[in-house]
């Protein structure tokens, strides 16, 4: 395994060398430092050979004095290969037979627009098993300057450990205390404990710090118990030996409070805690007591799933095939969306005049007239633009999108059934039965209209396949053919003797509806997948301790729009079956008529 450094300045330097060559000694291991350096044009990766004489560099400098401090002696590096990235000097400890002493290390530069994105990018090809990352005190000005490191953290492929304060000068073994609450990567923060202090267990302690709980009885002791049962717990769970350690509880709601508590009376030089939560990691790392502590703080978290991985894999081969929406698209598209996504008169308007077009179309049984309703239907728009909004978080524009989605379909529903009320009889033909039972079929035909909106809002030259679109998404007949089926049904129920409540004409209605309902589905779906690919993401919190997504609801609504397709591909099937299965049992039973018997005369 390689251990790499990556910094960025002297202070970076002189916090992360020592720690890296006691990982590399520890382990065995080479040690990596790779140092980044802003500057425009193409990335290119530069070998750098650390003479005898102070580098002028200042922050070559500082890599080299802290080499020289950790070893007693530095030798010049070997000839390095052409490529940069295999590119590897060489250097013995102090003692160069002594195995324990002995490593490699290499020193690299990164001449790159964006260092930090060009060393996650070639991490696969360093074969780095661990990485070392400063931590840097949040600033709200510059954020791309000073947050590079939480982008490694959270991005880097390899496990990564970020780490505030430097280790005791000397070689003398560290006193170390790994934190855990029960639900962190404890195994891991032990692991990387036992390896620093040469596998002897009486140099690492454990604090386990439990949440405080209402009271629920006098007994004060109840809190202690219950923390005590979970330590257990978490022991058991451990695969770690931890026989020989001091193990701690304390139960505090501030973590920083009780690490603090601990140390004052507790010889500490590094306190680690593992865990993939980043923000509890600069919690704990810029506490405001953090810069007067006489120990070590260091956050890590293990390598990135292999899932992950993948994952990360297909966004940027799909996202790197597709044409990305460029930012005057971005705004022109956001713009239209929503204005054209509110509930207002024109769009009031526009829905009643479709409404009415196509419920008269359906009984009139009139292809035509039922496609130019389509065209004239605005719920389009309001779906296309909640799919944008799932996927970059928008709630603004969610909210009002979905609005006048439900509006819109409480108005065109009530339209159809005071239609079919008006209307002289007419009689139940195909262009409304074909809208009462909806298939598979159906919801592919309703997603794939999605994604050819979507893709369509997103290029102005393609704008002219919009009609089309309009046509295959079918939006407004299914809700005239619910209306038809719900006002018939009332019809029946008012002035019909011995109607029943569940009748040919509700079922209808029902099966019309989970259509309109099967196209919203899909159609939402199609069209967030279009313009994630095209690259629209979820906005980023701007405070700068905190640098997640700051909409993660997109992901659970966008994996809740498939679960609900889901279901709906399972209940349309299920419908079906059961009509299929009723008409077979209705239909009459076709008697094979007797064979004729020939003529007597024929008989021989």
């Amino acid at each position: 395994m390689r251990i790499a450094i990556f910094a960025a300045d002297e202070n970076d330097a002189a916090t992360l060398v020592p720690w890296g060559i006691r990982f590399a000694r520890a382990n065995h291991d080479d040690l990596l430092v790779v140092l980044g350096k802003r500057a425009k044009g193409k990335p290119k990766w530069k070998e750098i050979e650390l003479p005898a004489e102070p580098h002028e560099n200042p922050l070559i400098r500082t890599v080299q004095q802290g080499i020289q401090e950790s070893l007693s002696e530095v030798p010049a590096a070997a000839p390095a290969d052409q490529d940069p990235v295999r590119q590897e000097s060489t250097a013995a400890g102090e003692t160069a037979g002594e195995k324990s002493h002995s490593m490699k290390f290499r020193v690299q530069q990164i001449n790159a627009p964006s260092p930090e994105r060009e060393f996650t990018e070639s991490m696969k090809n360093l074969e780095v098993g661990l990485l070392l990352v400063p931590a840097h005190e949040p600033s709200k000005s510059d954020r791309n300057e000073t947050n590079w490191e939480q982008h490694l953290m959270r991005h880097a492929s390899c496990e990564t450990m970020i780490v505030r304060g430097r280790p005791p000068a000397g070689d003398q073994p560290l006193a170390i205390l790994v934190v855990t609450t029960g639900d962190d990567e404890t195994d891991l923060a032990l692991l990387r404990a036992l390896q620093l202090t040469d596998r002897q267990p009486e140099l690492v302690s454990i604090l386990f710090v439990s949440r405080q709980v209402e009271q629920i009885s006098d007994d004060l002791n109840i809190e202690t118990t219950v923390a005590e049962r979970q330590f257990e717990r978490l022991l058991q769970n451990i695969r770690i030996n931890t026989q020989g350690m001091q193990k701690t509880i304390v139960i505090d709601d501030n973590l920083s409070s009780a690490i603090e508590k601990h140390c004052r009376g507790n010889p500490v030089d590094l306190v680690i805690i593992g865990t993939r939560n980043l923000k509890k990691i600069e919690k704990l790392l810029h506490a405001s007591d953090a810069g007067q502590s006489s120990y070590a703080l260091a956050g890590v978290r293990e390598g990135e799933p292999l899932v992950h991985r993948l994952w990360k894999g297909l966004r940027s081969q799909i996202r790197r095939r597709v044409p990305q929406l460029q930012r005057e698209g971005r705004i022109r598209l956001v713009e239209w969306l929503q204005t054209s996504s509110r509930f207002d008169f024109d769009f009031v308007a526009l829905l009643s005049l479709s409404t009415l077009i196509a419920t008269l179309g359906l009984i009139r049984n009139s292809t035509s007239v039922v496609i130019g309703a389509m065209l004239v239907a605005p719920l389009m728009t309001p779906l296309i633009g909640t799919g944008f909004a799932l996927v970059q978080g928008n709630e603004k524009l969610i909210r009002n999108a979905i609005r006048s989605v439900y509006l819109g379909f409480a108005l065109a529903f009530g339209l159809a059934i005071l239609t079919s009320w008006f209307v002289p009889e007419f009689l139940i033909q195909t262009e409304i039965l074909s809208r009462g039972a909806p298939d598979l079929l159906d919801l592919i035909v309703a997603f794939l209209s999605g994604v050819a909106a979507a893709y369509a809002m997103g290029r102005p030259n393609l704008i002219s396949a919009l009609p089309g679109v309009a046509i295959a998404a079918a939006l407004v007949p299914p809700i005239a053919t619910s209306g038809i089926g719900v006002g018939l049904w009332i019809e029946d129920l008012l002035w019909s003797e011995g109607a029943s409540i569940l009748s040919d004409r509700l079922d209808l209605a029902v099966g019309a509806m989970l259509l309109f309902l099967t196209n919203i589905v899909a159609i939402i779906l199609g069209t967030a997948v279009v313009f994630w690919a095209v690259g629209i993401d979820s906005r980023v919190e701007a405070k700068p301790e905190d640098t997640r997504p700051r909409r993660i609801w997109p992901r659970y609504w966008f994996i809740a729009c498939v679960i609900l397709s889901i279901l709906l591909a399972g209940l349309m099937t299920w419908r079906n079956g059961i009509h299929r299965a009723h008409e077979r049992e209705s239909a009459p039973q076709q008697v094979a008529p007797a064979p004729e018997l020939p003529a007597a005369n024929s008989i021989r």
